[in-house]
This record gives structure tokens, sequence and C-alpha cells, in this order.
């Protein structure tokens, strides 16, 4: 730059200089709200692609206060909707490079197709897979707004994630499939409760097959030797996790309420279940409430005691008699 520049700067030179200013304070955290807002509207206003760029910075950026930054990036995010076709290529170039992609991405959604969203994400996201740094953090926001989506074209680039050698990775991807609920996964969600040695992926699979409703079909065999406690597989193939059926229920009518409370005894984790028992024990069924206190008097949990001294005053006898029994098997004060 000779002096010249520097003493009669060029049109070109003097916007260039303005939009840097503006995005500086756009993003400036501790300016005063009043003086970051207006360099928002002044970009807004300039309305060019360059505006749009340096507005994108600013969904990076967390204000103290955050009901003032949840504001002021709706206003620039409502403002790069405003400019339509301008926004979008910015919008994109800021999702290859952005650390955190929520913003970006739901300002991208409203500028484009689904579509469109659904392969700028793909592309991205196998630009990290092949890259030095595969950046897992960012990797995981990817295949979360691909779940979120739910769009069955994710499908190709989330099923490899099943193999990733990053935990969270796999996790996501499991939690990004059942979301998109294609039952083409259903195979590779077997495989991997049949391969994968971390307890938590396993249930995190399992729980994804029985969430869509999925049956395992010829890999019925595998999967049910890798099997956590409290999971089975019906006749049909679909599995099923006994909290969640006992959960169910409950909330069903008194007949299968019955039903299920006879079958208590097969479930391990009964600690998720106490809670349920505890409401059931108000039911206006007898023979609930009665068994209800019978389950609760073997699980031993404290929290039934105030239950089951309502009980011991319940109007039925049989009732009575169990609620009294069943608070014998607490090492505490019962009077």
């Amino acid at each position: 730059m000779g002096l010249k520049d520097l003493l009669f700067p060029s049109k070109e030179l003097r916007d260039e200089n303005r939009l840097r200013k503006l995005a500086k304070k756009a993003a400036q955290k501790y300016l005063v709200k009043e003086e970051r807002q207006e360099a928002i509207d002044q970009l807004v206003r300039l309305g060019t692609a360059e505006a749009c760029a340096a507005l994108l910075p600013r969904f990076a950026v967390a204000i103290d206060n955050t009901t003032v930054d949840e504001m002021e990036k709706t206003a620039v995010y409502d403002g790069l909707v405003s400019l339509g076709d301008t926004a979008i290529e910015p919008t994109v170039k800021a999702l290859a490079t952005a650390q955190s992609i929520t913003w970006i991405v739901k300002t991208l959604a409203a500028l484009v197709s689904k579509e469109r969203v659904v392969g700028e994400l793909t592309r991205v996201l196998t630009d990290l897979d092949h890259g030095y740094d595969r950046g897992n953090e960012r990797r995981v926001q990817f295949i979360q707004h691909l779940g979120e989506l739910g769009d069955a074209r994710a499908i190709e680039i989330l099923l490899p994630k099943l193999d990733d050698f990053d935990q969270n990775v796999r996790v996501v991807a499991i939690e990004a499939l059942e979301r998109i609920g294609d039952e083409r996964a259903c195979g590779a969600l077997a495989e991997r409760i049949a391969t994968d040695e971390s307890v938590r992926i396993r249930t995190r699979a399992l729980e994804a097959i029985a969430h869509c409703g999925w049956s395992v079909g010829d890999k019925r065999e595998m999967v049910e030797g890798r099997l956590p406690p409290d999971f089975v597989i019906d006749g049909e193939g679909r599995v099923r996790n006994r909290v969640r059926v006992f959960q169910e229920a409950m909330a069903s009518d008194t007949r299968t309420k019955k039903r299920a409370l006879k079958e208590v005894h097969l479930i391990q984790a009964v600690e998720e279940i106490v809670p349920l028992l505890l409401e059931a024990a108000s039911d206006n069924d007898a023979e609930v409430r009665w068994r209800c206190a019978q389950h609760l008097g073997k699980i031993g949990d404290p929290r039934a005691v105030p239950a089951l001294k309502r009980l011991r005053e319940d109007p039925v006898s049989d009732v009575r008699k169990r609620a009294e029994e069943a608070l014998r098997n607490f090492p505490i004060e019962t009077p």
C-alpha cells in the first residue's frame, strides 16, 4: 500500500476497512450490546456476500448475558435469512471451519432445501474423516445434526461411523440412525451388538433397535449371545427392554398391569421400576396394590417405606397384611 492509498484510499479500500471494523464490533463480546447490535444491523443493511461472511462469526461468540446472546444470534440469523441467496455461499463456507455449527446449520436450513443441507453436512464430514486432524468433537456435531434432520440420504455416511475408533462417534451415530428410523441400519446395529467390546455401545444399539421396533431377523443367534441384563428377543425377532415393557404395561389397563406385576422377578434393574411401583401402590385395584407391596418389600428400597405405611391402613385386609410383612424387611423403625 502506497502513500497515496493511505492519504486517499479508494472506495473499495474504504468499504473493506469499514467491513472489517463492523465485523470486529459484531463479534466483540466485551463491547456494549447497543454497539454490537448496531454493527449487526449495519452489516445486514450492506447486504453483500462479504457482509454475510462478517456476520457469521457472531455465532461463535458466547455473551455472558444469555438473553442478550440469544437475541443477537437471532438477529444475525434473521438478517442472513432475509438476504436470501446472497447468504448461501458464505454460510456454506462457514460450515467447513466453524467449531460450533448449530446456528450455521439452522441458517442454512432456512436458505436451502433439506437435500442440500444433508449434502453439505455430508461433504464436510467426509473431509473431516479424511483429514489429518479428524476433529472428533466436530464430527460428533455433524453426525448429530444429520440425525436431527431425519433424512434417509444420510444413512450411507452414518453406517461406517458405527465402526469408528472413537466411542463417542459410535454412540452419536447410533442415535442418529435411530432418529432417522431407516430399517437398513438394523443389520449394522446388530453387528455392532455382536462385536463391540463396549457395553455402552452394545446397550445403546439394542435400545435403538428396540425403540424402532425392528426385527434382528437372521442375526438373532449372534445378538442373543451378547444381550445385557433386561433385554430379550421375542418370537418375532424384536428386541425388548424389560424395564420399558414394564413401564408401558403400568400405564395400561388393569389386566395388563397385573400380568406385568407377575413378571417383576425377571427384571434385574429393579431400582428403575421402584417409582412405577410406588405410583401403582395407589391403584384402584386391590390386587395391583397387593403385588406392589409384595415387590416393594422384596426390593427393599427406602423410598418404599411411606407407601407401605399408607398401605398398612388399606381398606382391604390382604393388602394391609402384605404391607405389614413388607415393612419387616426394612432395617428401620416403622411404627
